[in-house]
């Protein structure tokens, strides 16, 4: 397949900006902010509530309320990906954005992570749709209040710099913000790794037929694989994975007929 050519300027781009901390996130806020003098026009469609560790879903068991809170500013009782969808097909039907942004994320997230993010979620049906889109993530500072500065020196050079490429259709980029930048926002294209071991479970409350659990923290591999994401960040690099939507394993799919 050809790869999606940038066909015109980023300062002449329509930009929808989502998320899934909700449309009133700090990191939402600072994408918007750094984004709208670059572009022509920005668009904010995003999750009315937090919606962290959506994945991919969607809504479909109930109806989906959305309030305009301003000319290009939409709240969505849904997930990112509902809120992609609901752009695309209805609010932005006429005016189809250039590119889709997600995040910024409060957290990493790399590895196994993308699975269930949501932030992920909507740059991939975003790709679904035809539309290039980065995810944007944060990795936490030790401190209880998350450090915005790595991603906030370094966005809007990333958004230019990626934006001028060519793209493959079916891929998105995920882009992860390192605690602190190991020399002048240096990128490192890198891969998926793997880096969970394990989950921790809390029993909430015991009886004969009946228990509750409460999923906590994730138990992490301490070794790293080269050249991977997680390596990335711990260098201090900005990780840049490619991710494909499709998750067909050619290798193993010929293995498999031979």
């Amino acid at each position: 397949m050809q790869s999606l050519s940038n066909y015109k300027n980023l300062n002449d781009a329509r930009i929808l900006i989502t998320n899934d901390d909700g449309y009133d996130a700090d990191g939402i806020k600072l994408l918007t902010e750094i984004t709208e003098p670059m572009v022509k026009e920005v668009w904010v469609i995003a999750p009315l509530k937090e919606s962290s560790g959506s994945g991919h879903s969607l809504t479909v068991r109930r109806n989906i309320d959305v309030v305009q809170l301003s000319d290009r500013k939409f709240s969505v009782d849904g997930t990112p990906t509902d809120c992609v969808i609901i752009a695309l097909n209805q609010i932005m039907e006429r005016c189809r954005p250039d590119l889709i942004l997600s995040g910024i994320n409060r957290g990493v997230n790399i590895a196994e992570d993308i699975t269930y993010s949501g932030t992920i979620g909507a740059a991939y049906e975003a790709t679904i749709a035809g539309v290039r889109a980065i995810a944007f993530s944060q990795e936490l500072s030790t401190t209880a209040k998350i450090d915005w500065s790595s991603a906030r020196e370094n966005v809007g050079a990333v958004i230019q710099r990626l934006y001028n490429k060519d793209w493959k259709p079916d891929c998105l980029l995920n882009v992860n913000f390192p605690k602190q930048i190991n020399g002048a926002g240096q990128i490192k294209f890198s891969f998926q790794g793997r880096h969970k071991q394990g989950d921790e479970i809390a029993l909430i409350s015991n009886s004969p037929r009946k228990k509750s659990y409460r999923i906590g923290a994730v138990k992490f591999n301490k070794s790293v694989q080269e050249n991977s994401d997680v390596e990335a960040l711990r260098k201090g690099f900005i990780s840049v994975t490619p991710i494909s939507i499709n998750h067909t394993d050619t290798a193993f799919k010929k293995s498999l007929e031979n």
